[in-house]
């Protein structure tokens, strides 16, 4: 009994892996590299539009409402700029102020981590054995004081570009973790990649 021809068209042979249709750990490597690069450059991106936000939220405000020249520069009409005032404890490099009701912490962290803010405090940090800042200097910078609604309104819009930076962090620690994980089974030989 014979083979026929249509039988044998139908039979597939396997023929070993040729090294060139392998990835080489080289190729996986700078496969890794560049997605993890894209993913760190998106977390730059997002911070540089965050401080760009950061600078239009704290100079013009979320309103619309015109602007006027301060003794900390560009405010809204409507914000009244005064000096800190809150009580301050200091403990070892660590500053702590209890902010009044009106004062909504969150907004207030972001805009003293803001471009603006850093630019107030420049002049007050003093250079010793470790750079500080002095509690009455603190007291007596000026910031913006400004409607509640509005500092809540600010500060979300900065916690989701928190959130969304914190996310791409996050992909570029799994996509790391992942081509890791390849590369380990390409090595070993568990897993065989073929191009077609």
């Amino acid at each position: 009994m014979g083979l026929l021809r249509s039988n044998f068209k139908s039979i597939q042979i396997y023929l070993p892996h040729s090294p060139s249709n392998v990835p080489s750990r080289q190729r996986c490597e700078r496969r890794k590299q560049r997605c993890v690069q894209t993913r760190r450059r998106a977390v730059e991106l997002e911070r540089e539009r965050k401080a760009a936000l950061m600078q239009t939220l704290f100079t013009k405000g979320t309103r619309g409402a015109p602007t006027k020249i301060t003794a900390i520069g560009e405010v809204p009409v409507g914000w009244e700029v005064a000096p800190f005032h809150e009580p301050v404890v200091f403990s070892s490099s660590l500053i702590r102020v209890s902010l009044t009701a009106a004062a909504l912490p969150d907004f207030y962290a972001q805009y003293l981590q803001s471009e603006v803010g850093r630019g107030l405090m420049r002049p007050i940090i003093r250079v010793l054995a470790v750079l500080g800042i002095s509690g009455g200097d603190l007291k007596q910078l000026l910031i913006p004081r400004i409607p509640l609604d509005e500092q809540r309104e600010i500060a979300e819009v900065l916690r989701a570009y928190d959130a969304v930076i914190a996310g791409l962090k996050r992909e570029a620690a799994l996509h790391e973790e992942l081509f890791r994980a390849l590369l380990e089974e390409l090595m070993t030989g568990r897993v065989r990649v073929m191009t077609t």
